[in-house]
């Protein structure tokens, strides 16, 4: 494989400021437009899905896909690197280094996503008889991981394409193929279930969502990239071993450490404890799980943003935009897990029965656990943006293994809630210290400059807000039902939005969040 001098470097393909600014609000506005249709439809098709599976035919398919999830290993960092890589090349515009990157990461993930069907037929045939599934659903479990299995290989064969689409901040129409993706699989879920279909209906639906994403990916990065090119002769060898050596293996570390994190306690739950018990576990902690979602597209707008002020030689718009981001997103972050904690026993209770609630001990870890990842989110796209794949992989590395160790030893004696404590204990003595440090120290700046500028604002809006949700949980939510469950994760959080909007946001924060409210708002508008 060669490379071409045919393809030129174009001035013309770097974003302008009114260009980056624009697509940085819609990407934002788009992803959580995404989220709330997400939530609405999970909020109706849960219960509906649960009229047709038992509990452990319900957390066979989400099972199936923690399980999976370990196919992370085979992408070997790619999909991050190249995200960061094509980010910072358009800040400083170069067509042919582009082509090169895309057509490299193109054929090599080709390749790996065949690694995949190997490996998850593989899994299809062992996970049935290693794990507590009991012996009529095994049949079932095989078919439904080998058909996730494709789904897996399909996305991540197409991933370049959708990884372009975000570096060039065109993050707006990935979401629109999004809400087309969530449609098509809402109605294929819903027309299977009543077919009988039973769990195989939750498979095939997601197998149908995937291949509609990954066509209309290809299609709209070939129309949206300027002069994308990917073919074999702009693919590198030597540049495949390169990256792989000093960066994509790094990027693969941390994923696979993300991904242990994410889904090690369902997978010891399931292990441990038993296969119904992922039902009670993934249901208690939905609504934080749409929440953490509905708070991504801030961190996954402002990354591709940060990577081409950071290519273009703009570090300190850079920092400034990472400190406002730390502050907005931690922010939020404190008032949506209180709020949510106000009134989830309520709704849980109500939404799927008592049988599905998982107790106050784990309600209020899975809270405090919301907002150990928030805490992290900002630190990561910095140090990610910033190509430091190698120092976030060791230290998120140590986390996934305490948290592993914690998990085997308090699972038998706390059951679910001991998982979720280990997941806490270990996030707070790894990555919660550590990667705000090392961001800071990539910035060039004091970890404790940073926080002040940051965490300290927030410290009296959450002194207030802890007594008023405390309050509003047990006084108006303990009587029960939807419409109390509501009162008080309203009440909370709108009380938090005035806290942080008064004492917390400066002027500056709150200038950028009323232009965005109005209309596109620049990031950062130093990069004009």
């Amino acid at each position: 494989m060669t490379d071409s001098a045919d393809t030129p470097r174009d001035a013309g393909y770097a974003p302008t400021p009114r260009r980056t600014h624009n697509h940085l609000a819609a990407g934002v506005l788009t992803g959580q437009a995404v989220v709330v249709l997400a939530v609405v439809v999970n909020l109706w098709l849960t219960p509906f899905t649960l009229r047709f599976l038992d509990r452990d035919e319900y957390a066979l398919f989400v099972f199936s896909n923690d399980l999976l999830t370990w196919l992370v290993l085979l992408d070997v960092g790619m999909t991050s690197g190249l995200r960061a890589q094509a980010a910072q090349l358009t800040g400083r515009p170069d067509r042919l280094a582009m082509n090169r990157l895309a057509s490299t990461t193109f054929f090599t993930q080709l390749a790996l996503a065949l690694l995949m069907l190997l490996a998850g037929g593989a899994l299809s045939a062992l996970a049935p008889r290693i794990f507590h599934i009991r012996a009529d659903l095994r049949g079932q479990a095989s078919l439904v991981l080998l058909l996730l299995t494709l789904g897996t290989a399909l996305n991540f064969a197409t991933q370049s394409f959708s990884s372009l689409l975000y570096a060039h901040q065109q993050i707006h129409y990935d979401n629109l193929i999004r809400v087309a993706q969530l449609v098509a699989r809402t109605l294929v879920t819903v027309v299977l279930l009543l077919a009988g279909w039973k769990v195989l209906a939750l498979a095939v639906a997601s197998l149908v969502s995937v291949a509609l994403f990954s066509l209309l990916a290809v299609v709209r990065a070939y129309l949206t990239v300027p002069g994308l090119k990917i073919n074999r002769r702009f693919a590198s060898r030597v540049m495949m071993w390169r990256d792989l050596k000093e960066l994509h293996l790094w990027y693969a570390a941390g994923n696979v450490a993300g991904a242990a994190i994410q889904s090690m306690d369902r997978i010891i739950a399931a292990r441990l404890v038993s296969l119904a018990s992922v039902a009670t576990l993934v249901l208690t902690g939905r609504a934080y799980e749409l929440a953490l979602l509905l708070l991504t597209p801030l961190t996954v707008a402002a990354q591709p943003a940060v990577g081409q002020l950071l290519g273009a030689g703009k570090r300190a718009a850079a920092f400034a935009a990472y400190k406002q981001l730390f502050l907005l997103l931690v922010g939020l972050g404190l008032v949506a897990a209180l709020s949510l904690w106000s009134g989830n026993a309520a709704f849980v209770t109500r939404w799927v029965g008592a049988q599905n609630y998982g107790g106050t001990t784990l309600d209020a870890v899975l809270t405090l656990n919301l907002i150990i990842f928030i805490w992290i989110m900002p630190q990561r796209m910095a140090l990610v943006s910033g190509l430091r794949a190698r120092p976030q992989a060791l230290t998120r590395s140590a986390e996934a293994l305490l948290n592993l160790c914690l998990s085997v030893i308090l699972a038998p004696r706390y059951g679910l809630a001991g998982i979720a404590i280990a997941t806490t204990v270990a996030a707070l003595c790894t990555s919660c210290w550590q990667l705000p440090r090392l961001a800071a120290d990539y910035f060039e700046c004091g970890c404790r400059t940073v926080l002040r500028s940051t965490a300290a604002p927030l410290v009296l809006p959450l002194v207030v807000l802890v007594p008023v949700a405390v309050c509003m949980r047990f006084f108006v939510a303990a009587r029960g039902g939807y419409l109390n469950a509501l009162a008080a994760m309203v009440t909370v959080g709108a009380c938090g939005l005035v806290l942080l909007w008064r004492f917390a946001f400066g002027a500056e924060i709150r200038a950028r969040v009323q232009r965005s409210l109005h209309g596109p708002a620049h990031f950062d508008e130093r990069a004009r």
